[in-house]
């Protein structure tokens, strides 16, 4: 499976599949700052993945596999009692991030995707 990193990935239609723990930095550090800022209240940073799922030259929405990876709850857009985003991304601690989906997680887990992107070890909860 070939997942990659699509800032501009259309993610309706993905809902929460899994959770993963994570030291935020490690995404930003191997991705760069997260791909959207969502809603800004419950999600403060995402990341999104595509995979075609077809070899035609002529790929519709419905031939991508979409998975994302988010912030739920986690920061001061939420509670002002959390981190800041910024303090959120940036911190070395591991933490619960949310994986959303169209489809299969474990095609994206399996795949080995996050891995490979920042060469660190998921844990699977």
């Amino acid at each position: 499976m070939s997942y990659k990193p699509d800032p501009n990935a259309d993610i309706f239609g993905t809902s929460l599949v899994e959770e993963i723990e994570v030291a935020p930095a490690q995404l930003v550090h191997a991705l760069g700052a997260p791909h959207r800022r969502a809603d800004r209240y419950k999600v403060s940073g995402l990341y999104c993945f595509v995979e075609p799922t077809t070899t035609s030259g002529d790929i519709s929405s419905d031939d991508i596999h979409v998975f994302t990876v988010y912030d739920w709850k986690a920061t001061s857009l939420y509670n002002e009692e959390l981190p800041s985003p910024l303090a959120f991304w940036n911190s070395k601690d591991r933490v619960r991030l949310s994986i959303g989906s169209n489809c299969d997680v474990w095609q994206f887990l399996n795949g080995g995707c996050l891995k490979r992107f920042t060469r660190m070890e998921i844990k699977q909860q």
